[in-house]
């Protein structure tokens, strides 16, 4: 079911989503999380997987690296304005489509996808078990579902309980906007009216094992040796640091990481 306070949400923040978000050519949780999903669709047997979803596509920037492979792609979204900026920015391409629909009861027959991925969207909602059941139903046997969350355990969010505190009290976030704007040169904050859910992993990969989907990979990603939103001071000496910890990926350290990703087979 749409969640509307996300909805609009997503079409407030539309504007400027691709210029904060992914466009600063700096080093983020949402480049890095870009990053992993192209390179481990890249390495899919193009003779093979050819017909592509993604899941909550926003404005477009996971699709235009896959349609750049030549792969045939899907966008869906709940944001009508998220949908208005992808299709302008993908505008170049051709063999996509795009539509406005709810990511639970998806409008495409059974069988009609060799992969899916989904990105910032599991997490606003209310479980995983439905959207799951979903994206078998759409995929193929053998098909590809790629999916990252945000890491319960993750040492970057350690402060998350303050900052969700701070984006609730009026007269404090207006002044963390203001230096969020004003010193860090990023776009404004909006108020998020709705819970971000957060992953164990270990259960991520049950809840996913229970459905029948076999894990065929999994790692964490998104790396800093201090915590949001302390990274955002001397950020550029962080990042460099980070990108070095990205190697903790695959090891017993990787739970340091704020996202986790699972690639898993459809195997019924």
């Amino acid at each position: 079911m749409k969640n509307k306070n996300v909805e609009k949400y997503f079409d407030d923040v539309s504007h400027d989503y691709l210029s904060y978000k992914y466009l600063t050519l700096e080093r983020s949780f949402y480049s890095e999380r870009q990053k992993v999903i192209v390179d481990l669709i890249n390495q899919a047997d193009k003779s093979k997987y050819k017909n592509v979803l993604d899941a909550g596509c926003g404005p477009g920037i996971i699709l235009k690296d896959i349609l750049e492979q030549k792969y045939i792609g899907y966008g869906i979204d709940i944001s009508q304005n998220m949908l208005k900026l992808a299709k302008k920015y993908l505008s170049k391409y051709e063999h996509f489509l795009l539509s406005n629909t709810d990511i639970e009861c998806l409008p495409f027959k059974d069988n009609s996808f060799d992969i899916i991925y989904s990105a910032g969207v599991i997490e606003y909602l209310n479980s995983d078990e439905k959207v799951l059941s979903e994206f078998k139903r759409l995929l193929r046997k053998d098909g590809i579902l790629i999916l990252p969350v945000t890491n319960r355990y993750s040492y970057n969010l350690i402060f998350d309980d303050i900052i969700n505190y701070i984006r609730n009290n009026k007269v404090i976030f207006s002044f963390f906007n203001f230096v969020n704007i004003n010193i860090f040169k990023r776009g404004i904050i909006k108020q998020k009216k709705f819970n971000i859910r957060k992953h164990s992993p270990k259960k991520f990969q049950q809840t996913l094992q229970n459905l029948d989907y076999e894990i065929i990979d999994s790692l964490y990603f998104y790396f800093s040796p201090v915590p949001y939103p302390f990274n955002l001071f001397m950020k550029k000496l962080w990042d460099q640091i980070g990108i070095k910890m990205d190697k903790l990926g695959k090891t017993k350290l990787g739970f340091l990481g704020e996202g986790y990703l699972v690639m898993c087979k459809n195997i019924k």
